[in-house]
């Protein structure tokens, strides 16, 4: 994803509940993940399950249009930082 200050920015599409995703965080933190690649708690947007293409590999531009739109209308800047998740997509259920 873009970002005005850094240039790019991390953008984590998980199919996990959004109940699971704190511990994911500390387990990247725990395993000594380099604070460069720590996703931000604001930077996942939910997805029900991933695009994938036709021949069953992840579809990288829908991936990143999934999560320009949704960052996008969230108005989030990239230096801002919440303490909840984006809540689920519309595209949840797009197969």
């Amino acid at each position: 994803m873009p970002d005005e200050r850094k240039g790019e920015r991390l953008a984590v599409l998980p199919t996990l509940d959004d109940i699971r995703l704190p511990n994911v965080l500390e387990k990247f933190t725990a395993n000594g993940l380099p604070n460069l690649f720590m996703p931000r708690r604001d930077h996942f947007v939910r997805v029900g399950m991933l695009p994938m293409l036709g021949s069953g590999k992840l579809n990288l531009r829908e991936v990143q249009r999934i999560a320009m739109d949704t960052l996008m209308a969230m108005n989030l800047n990239p230096s801002s930082d919440t303490s909840s998740f984006p809540p689920a997509t519309p595209h949840d259920n797009a197969s």
